[in-house]
């Protein structure tokens, strides 16, 4: 059985300066991203259609609001938006029955 998943399953978009990155790796430094946006808005709307979607925006509101604090969205891909989707290419998995 195969799987077709994306290359990256979890991401996370991060405001820092005043701008909006795409980030693979949460320890990574966020002005080396490739991707920014001017506003949050059109970041989500983009990485929307690209299959991601928010799982947790962070700090939540259990943490006080501070500017020490990274601002943020967790994201997980859902699907893979860039390639067309046919029922062949996805396979359920089967679980054994249990008798």
């Amino acid at each position: 059985m195969s799987w077709n998943l994306p290359r990256y399953r979890y991401a996370w978009l991060e405001q820092e300066k005043g701008k909006w990155y795409f980030l693979t790796d949460l320890f990574a430094d966020p002005e080396d991203s490739t991707r920014s946006w001017p506003d949050s808005r059109t970041a989500l709307e983009e990485l929307g259609n690209e299959g991601w979607t928010v799982v947790s925006p962070y700090p939540g509101s259990t943490w006080p609001a501070s500017p020490d604090h990274s601002r943020g969205y967790g994201l997980m891909r859902i699907s893979d938006a860039t390639q067309p989707s046919s029922p062949a290419s996805h396979t359920e998995p089967r679980i054994p029955s249990v008798n």
